[in-house]
């Protein structure tokens, strides 16, 4: 369990500079339970959060999963997963100098079957499938002042793929090719949109005695539009590496190039391009340092916006016991979007205690 106190200098996340302080709790608890062949977890979690000002922002999730794992022979592991999820989103719909407050929930089923293979002495090979419906209710608008509207489509999503790993300590490296199919019902003016997404990457990782570590994966994704005469290539690229500098220091980086077909921000998909730095130093066994620097962009494809985000943040963390760490973190953002030309401005401060049962 995480509670985190936070102060923003943006809390509507606009072009105006709303200040407001606001609490964020998460929590997850997990349970086991073993059969013959076969164990099976139960996993609960949460996330809350709510403004003492502005609570139009105020947010809730609620998720519960099964997931079961099978051995019936020694090279041989199946696994499925099930999973609900519930979302209530509080956002803002600005009219001139008039700000409205909104509200939409969101259910999430999902289900995922796996198959792993031993098919040499370091070899595996994983086959997968999953699938989930997206149910996006209507929107809420606050003191009723105009009728609930269903602005967010409803999505079915279904992904099959297969990866293939050869381990030789201290390397490992492989393949993946991944096809997915993504249905975004029609909702006004939007038509329905069938979009299918391929991939393939080459992968490797390495750790070195040092206490180094690099991996990284390079491939092409394809999207194509089933109903449309849009079709897109793009390469993917994931770097990150990890190393430290003496006793008391270490360095981390990472950089991610990929298609971002999930977010809500885009009818067909975002292309994200993503790097961060992070300086750390250990100062006593139960006290940490970082100061990190992050660059995003993000291009959406259909409505030709990009949003680009640069970022420093410094943290603290405390280890008080086995079960208890306190951090605090503060962290400065600059946002740019092109299509509407508008440049944001936010510094976000938190303290946060998280607890283990």
């Amino acid at each position: 369990m995480t509670l985190a106190r936070h102060y923003t200098t943006n809390a509507l996340d606009s072009d105006l500079p709303f200040e407001d302080w606001y609490t964020a709790l998460r929590g997850s608890l997990e349970s086991a339970v073993g059969h013959e062949l076969s164990t099976t977890k139960l996993t609960a979690d949460f996330e809350l959060r709510r403004y003492d000002t502005y609570d139009i922002e105020d947010d809730r999730a609620f998720g519960i999963a099964a997931e079961t794992t099978m051995r019936p022979s020694a090279t041989t592991e199946l696994r499925g997963t099930l999973s609900l999820r519930t979302i209530s989103d509080g956002d803002d719909f600005p009219i001139e100098d008039f700000i409205l407050g909104t509200r939409t929930r969101k259910t999430i089923l999902g289900g995922a079957l796996q198959a792993g293979f031993l098919v040499g002495a370091d070899t595996t090979l994983v086959l997968e499938g999953a699938a989930s419906r997206e149910f996006a209710g209507r929107t809420h608008f606050q003191l009723g002042a105009i009728e609930p509207t269903k602005l967010e489509p409803d999505r079915d999503l279904l992904r099959v793929g297969t990866t293939l790993i050869r381990t030789t300590a201290p390397y490992s490296y492989g393949g993946s090719v991944v096809a997915g199919l993504r249905r975004s019902h029609a909702v006004q003016p939007l038509p329905e949109l069938l979009l299918s997404e391929y991939s393939a990457k080459l992968q490797a990782a390495a750790s070195f005695s040092s206490e180094a570590t690099i991996s990284g994966a390079v491939g092409l994704q394809v999207l194509h539009l089933l109903n449309g005469t849009f079709t897109e290539i793009r390469p993917t690229v994931e770097l990150a590496a990890a190393m430290p500098l003496g006793e008391k220091f270490s360095l981390r980086g990472s950089f991610r190039a990929a298609y971002d077909t999930t977010s809500t921000d885009d009818p067909l998909a975002v292309w994200v391009r993503r790097a961060e730095a992070e300086l750390g130093y250990r100062a006593s066994p139960t006290v940490t340092l970082a100061l990190g620097a992050f660059d995003e962009r993000r291009d959406n494809v259909a409505i030709g916006n990009r949003d680009t985000v640069y970022g420093l943040y410094a943290q603290t963390g405390w280890q008080a016991n086995e079960s208890t760490a306190v951090i605090l973190r503060i962290d400065a953002r600059r946002r740019l979007i092109s299509v509407f030309d508008i440049e944001k401005r936010t510094i976000d401060a938190q303290i946060a205690v998280t607890r283990s049962l």
